[in-house]
């Protein structure tokens, strides 16, 4: 079956593709969802709109991400919905719902597939729902010159296993120099996605080349928003004149 996408799916594509499915997953799932329609000559011509709404709801970089994140916080919505006496729902609130009532509150225009349920909203009430603005963002971990100026010559690194997550603070590694050995502290909340291997061939890259080829692991960040409580540069060139 063919179809042009209006939402993104998972594994499949984004707004304005045209994809293969089965005919059951998109006659019984994709279209009654409002995740795709049927693919026409006519529906074509639909694919530059659909397109130019998803470059409109696209979080363009981690910058654009934070100023979501400003327009999002303490931002309340409410969602009408119709409910019994006990306050149980005829139904439950939908993602859709929610990115429309967001709109509605003079909030983002916000595409529904970064709205995060913990669980199905099926009671009145308050309810808390988290929105993924970029969940791809990366930052690359080490140590700096004034760091690595009070280590002295660095002589062995245990990098962490790709694949493995930390929250914030946790030990994901190990440097020992001729002078100390000291835990490496993950600074935000992420999961490792590369280790420098040739770094840990050549230790001595902490000390030559800390800022660059001296790199000891990239992490996924979990939550960008977690960089907010870290010092920025000139903060830290403040902090180590006063060190």
């Amino acid at each position: 079956m063919k179809l042009i996408l209006t939402r993104e799916v998972s594994n499949l594509g984004s707004p304005g593709d045209v994809v293969e499915v089965k005919a059951g997953y998109g006659r019984n799932y994709l279209v009654p969802q409002g995740l795709a329609i049927t693919w026409t000559r006519g529906a074509e011509k639909q694919i530059a709109t659909i397109k130019r709404a998803r470059e409109v709801r696209e979080v363009r970089d981690l910058g654009h991400a934070q100023e979501l994140k400003s327009e999002l916080e303490g931002l309340t919505v409410t969602v009408a919905a119709k409910a019994g006496e006990t306050g149980q729902l005829f139904g439950s609130v939908s993602t859709k719902d929610i990115a429309q009532a967001i709109k509605a509150a003079g909030g983002p225009d916000v595409d529904r597939s970064r709205l995060a349920l913990d669980h199905a909203i099926k009671h009145t009430g308050e309810h808390q729902v988290s929105v993924n603005l970029h969940p791809d963002v990366t930052a690359t971990v080490g140590i700096t010159h004034h760091a690595q100026d009070a280590l002295g010559d660095v002589v062995f690194v245990d990098l962490p296993e790709v694949g493995k997550t930390y929250a914030a603070k946790d030990v994901a590694g190990v440097v020992e120099s001729v002078k100390a050995a000291a835990d490496v502290y993950m600074p935000v909340s992420g999961t490792v996605t590369e280790v420098n291997e040739a770094l840990r061939a050549d230790p001595s890259l902490s000390n030559t080349d800390p800022m660059g080829s001296g790199w000891f692991f990239k992490i996924k960040l979990a939550n960008p928003a977690e960089l907010d409580g870290l010092m920025d540069e000139t903060s830290y060139k403040a902090f180590e004149q006063n060190a």
